[in-house]
This record gives C-alpha cells, structure tokens and sequence, in this order.
C-alpha cells in the first residue's frame, strides 16, 4: 500500500486498514491452538486469566503496569478511500500474523533454551490436523503420493484433494496459483516429480532439471501466498555427494559434488530443501523435507528403460517365471499395462521380438 501511494501524481493521505476489529483474546487464542494448546478464559475485566486445559496452569494474566494512560474504547479504519483510489488488498492478517508470531517466538525461546516442554508443550502439526483440514497431495498417482493417500484415509482424512496433470499441470504457474487460490489447502505434500532411473537421467537431463525446479517453485509460492499451515517436500538420496561418507548424515549435504549421471536431477531436489528453509528464514512458514532412500512398491515406475533398479528387476523376475510356466500371454497384457519389454529382453525369454510369440512357433 506504502509502495501505490507513492505513485501517485498528486499527495493525498490514506487510511490503511483492514476494518475489522479484533481482540486480544482472539490473538492469543489463535497463537495458542498453533502451539497446540487450549486455553480456558476465567475470570473478567483486569481478573481475567487464560489457563491451559492441559495442565492448569495460568499462561495469560492482565498486568495493569503496561495500561495506557487514557484508553481509546475503540478503534477501526475506514479504508474505502484507498481501496477505490489505489486499487489496493487490504486485507485481514489476525490469523496469519498469530501463527506466525506464535511459531517465530517459539523458535527463539527453543534456541535460547528457555522453552520447557511442561510449559509449552510443542504437539506435531499432523497431530493437531483435524480430519476435515483440507489437504492437498501433488503426485498423488505415483509411489509415495498414492502411498501417502492410503494413510491418510486410513487415518480418517476425508477432505483430500487431488488432480490429475490433465486437471492441473504444475510446471504451469498460473494454473498452479489459480488451483490454490480457488480450494485454499492447509496442508500440502510435494511428492509430485519427474523421476527416473539412471538411462532416464542420462537421457533426459534437461527435462529432469527443468520440470522438477518448475512444479517445486510453483508449489511452495503458491502454499506461501496462501498461507498454507504445512507444507512437505520429498527429496531424494541422490542429492548428497557421490563420494558422501555412510552411513550418510544430513551434514553431509552439499560437502561434495553428486553423481555426475543425475546431476540434474539432484540439483533440482537441493534447490526445492534450499527453498524451504529460505522461505522458512524470510516468511517464517513451516516447511519441511524428507529425503527417501531408494524403495519400491504399490504404483512404482516398471518401465525397464526408465525406472530405478529395484522396479526393473521385479518386473524381470516377473516376466522368466511367465515364460517358465509358458504364460505367453499373460506376458503380451504386462506389456500393455507396464511398458514395452526391449527386444533383447524378449529374446532371452524365449519370444521372437517380431511375431511376439514363442521363438519355437511360426
């Protein structure tokens, strides 16, 4: 608002103001439930006390030391003037300035170690998520998103959104910021990405750097402007050094250089972990990430000339016994659903790449 008010030709004066009003109590009630406490209010007038239900204990008292010599009853902006003159948003910040005071304050009180459990006793996000919270899963269609939407409706989750890259195509910014501005999801789990194994990587290094670095970025802006309560982001070991010391710790990140042939690809997964704490540094938001070593399992990538290692060699391993017990055809509907199986790898079954049948058959 500081910023349109200066560009305009002639000076004027400008109230800035959201127009509502807001009591103390509703700005510690917020910042409490961010830290997981609830606060029961006893009491009126400079009597009043906030008591956490958990232990009893009185965390919110009046001191009449700190009342202003003569109180205004009221006080509420009328910011009409600059909305129609300025085009300006002036828009209601209590429940983003509360999280994010309570979250900054805690952090400081953990660092100068004057913050006891007994007191402020710190619960998990995911443990305060209520089962209605709205939470939006990015790449729910691949191993870890599906995975993660297993749990959570096993959990109880009911409000879970998802889109297919046909709904929503992430490495497109307007859309992405249009998704969240439109559904508003509290918690967000980042597990969409270009991945692949090493002939993909090496293949395809440009599109691995590029589409990773543009779905993470837009992603995490779009949480920030949002002010989406969580967010996490799922790395991957490959982003550590490819001489890194084992077992690795998370030290080791960037004390070396990272394996030439997914290079990229582990450039992009430092820089969405870099981005996290930077906008956790700057906006105080809570973003966190987890790198995954190598697994496998339910909806995993089984293309054998792009998936990681464990995924190709099930899928092989599937394939001889197949052609062991002569399930000829049960080894055509695996190509269909999984990928196309190279010729020397049909060879070595025993099937004639050009009439996709027993090399013992015309």
């Amino acid at each position: 608002m500081q910023w349109l008010m200066l560009q305009q030709d002639e000076p004027d004066d400008y109230v800035i103001a959201t127009g509502e009003q807001h009591s103390v109590r509703e700005f510690v009630d917020i910042a409490a439930r961010e830290l997981g406490i609830a606060i029961n209010w006893e009491g009126e007038g400079v009597n009043e006390k906030g008591i956490n239900a958990a232990n009893g204990k009185t965390i919110i008292a009046v001191d009449t030391r700190y009342f202003r010599p003569t109180e205004v009853d009221t006080l509420l902006g009328d910011s009409s003037k600059g909305k129609k003159n300025l085009a300006g948003n002036q828009r209601s910040v209590l429940q983003t300035l509360s999280e994010k005071w309570s979250r900054l304050t805690w952090r400081r009180l953990r660092k100068m170690n004057c913050a006891k459990e007994q007191d402020f006793k710190f619960i998990t996000t995911m443990s305060k998520v209520i089962k209605n919270s709205k939470i939006y899963v990015a790449g729910h269609r691949g191993l870890v998103g599906s995975a993660l939407i297993r749990k959570l409706q096993s959990e109880g989750f009911t409000n879970i959104l998802c889109r297919t890259h046909a709904e929503l195509d992430l490495t497109r910014q307007d859309s992405v910021e249009a998704f969240f501005k439109e559904e508003k999801p509290e918690y967000v789990f980042l597990a969409a990405a270009k991945v692949g194994g090493i002939w993909g990587n090496n293949m395809y290094p440009a599109e691995y750097i590029y589409n990773n670095l543009t779905i993470q970025n837009n992603i995490i802006q779009a949480s920030y402007i949002n002010n989406v309560k969580k967010l996490l982001f799922l790395g991957s070991s490959c982003i550590y050094p490819k001489h890194c010391p084992q077992p690795m710790k998370e030290e080791y990140l960037l004390s070396g250089y990272p394996e030439p042939t997914n290079e990229p690809y582990a450039i992009a997964k430092i820089a969405g972990i870099k981005m996290c704490q930077s906008y956790n540094r700057q906006y105080s938001t809570n973003y966190i990430s987890v790198m995954p070593t190598n697994f496998y399992g339910q909806n995993d990538n089984f293309d054998l000339e792009t998936s990681h290692v464990l995924p190709a060699l099930i899928r092989k391993f599937h394939l001889a016994k197949l052609a062991a017990e002569g399930h000829w055809d049960d080894i055509q509907k695996d190509e269909q659903i999984f990928g196309p199986i190279p010729d020397i790898i049909k060879e070595s079954l025993g099937i004639n790449p050009s009439t996709n049948k027993p090399l013992n058959q015309k």
